[in-house]
């Protein structure tokens, strides 16, 4: 029997690889190779150079002796982006093979780590999948990750939206009956963003979608601003998600929203040019001063 400290500390091992799923990390270059044969695979040395200066090297387990396989799919892998997938596996005692698409379909593996959504490309491996095989990706999980189809879902908190040219009718019987709303048209690429009144919306643009504007948001300090959050989905049926605790991002408008124009974005849309957290006066105590973090010094602001 596996003692309780060591399932919480695997649970927090796994949960550190999938949450590092939404880190921007930079590595260095790194070239793992496994020669595949049957169930086992081989030992190769790999040598990653860091720098004229500097080398490091190491060396691929042996064989599988009974350890688990991890199949690790992305592109152009020795370019060494998803080295800390490969060293977290590593450290969970995984061994890690970088099957192609037809080896996936016929070699043994254990966990499948797609950087890509795998349910399309690899539709016939996943129809078949055994008990014991997991895979990082649930089916059907761009439709809460686009911003499209999450607008279209009809949730309470979600403000309305229409896709255009196709919910055209229902767009106009809803703004009559909301005479004094104003809508956001966003193009699928979700870049052109404008608020407008529904008369001068273009209801024929293809590929675009109109939403319902929130006229009257949460404000601090007088500026706008969205939250990104981390969180770790691990089971659909019954729904499991877990949140980051460590830290959230807030990204505020550079400009205060009244008095509202809407001809001047930078009121009302976080671009690239968003002001961070240690420049808005009511959180800089919290989060300069104090050392917390964006999600501490907001919720001390709200307190």
């Amino acid at each position: 029997m596996v003692a309780p400290r060591m399932l919480r500390r695997r649970a927090c091992c796994v949960t550190l690889l999938l949450l590092l799923l939404f880190a921007a990390l930079s590595f260095a270059m790194l070239k793992l190779y496994c020669n595949i044969t049957g169930e086992s695979i081989s030992a190769t040395a790999f040598a990653l150079p860091v720098s004229p200066e500097r080398r490091v090297y190491g060396t691929v387990l042996a064989e599988s002796n009974g350890a688990p396989i991890a199949w690790v799919r992305g592109k152009n892998q020795h370019t060494g982006y998803l080295y800390h997938v490969h060293e977290v596996l590593n450290h969970l005692g995984y061994v890690v093979a970088n099957y192609t698409d037809e080896e996936g379909a016929t070699l043994p593996w254990d966990l499948l780590w797609s950087h890509a959504y795998p349910f399309k490309d690899l539709r016939p491996i996943m129809k078949k999948l055994r008990p014991h095989q997991k895979v990082n990706h649930f089916p059907g999980s761009g439709f809460i990750s686009n911003k499209v189809t999450l607008a279209e879902s009809n949730l309470k908190f979600v403000p309305k939206a229409f896709r255009i040219p196709k919910d055209r009718k229902k767009l106009l019987e809803y703004a009559k009956s909301s005479p004094k709303t104003m809508f956001v048209q966003k193009s699928n690429n979700h870049r052109g963003i404008k608020i407008k009144p529904v008369e001068d919306l273009d209801l024929s643009a293809e590929g675009s979608f109109v939403q319902e504007f929130v006229h009257n948001p949460l404000l601090v300090d007088g500026h706008k601003f969205d939250i990104g959050v981390y969180v770790l989905l691990t089971s659909v049926q019954p729904l499991r998600v877990y949140m980051h605790a460590g830290d959230v991002l807030f990204r505020f408008c550079p400009v205060t929203y009244y008095p509202f124009d809407a001809s001047i974005q930078d009121k009302y849309v976080v671009g690239d040019d968003y002001m961070p957290t240690w420049k808005v006066p009511s959180l800089r105590p919290f989060y300069t001063e104090q050392g917390n973090g964006m999600k501490d010094s907001f919720d001390a602001w709200l307190r």
